[in-house]
């Protein structure tokens, strides 16, 4: 799914101080569907006062490649599981950058 259209803006910033390079992606941990749920109440949190946009209440979580330990991969379970939250669409995008999964909510 191309997201392109629906995102506003978009920053990459790379500086000296944090530039962490990853050998590969061989090993890639598995996101669990309580990591999941965790980050989704974390940022409903934060969305507590905004005013939903026309098209919905959208969230994004990526996974970091700038550090192994958080170089997550959506498998099955995760995919399978149901979410919930105020958000009206849910994406994980992937630490290999293949695109982004929606993810179902209950």
């Amino acid at each position: 799914m191309n997201l392109s259209r629906y995102v506003h803006s978009l920053h990459i910033l790379r500086t000296r101080e944090d530039d962490h390079w990853v050998s590969g992606f061989s090993g890639l941990p598995d996101v669990q569907p309580p990591e999941l749920q965790d980050e989704i109440n974390r940022k409903a949190r934060k969305v507590a006062g905004f005013c939903p946009p026309k098209d919905g209440l959208w969230l994004l979580i990526y996974a970091e490649t700038a550090n192994a330990a958080q170089a997550l991969d959506l498998g099955n379970e995760a995919r399978a599981a149901s979410y919930s939250g105020p958000f009206d669409r849910i994406f994980f995008l992937d630490c290999m950058d293949r695109g982004a999964a929606e993810l179902h909510l209950s």
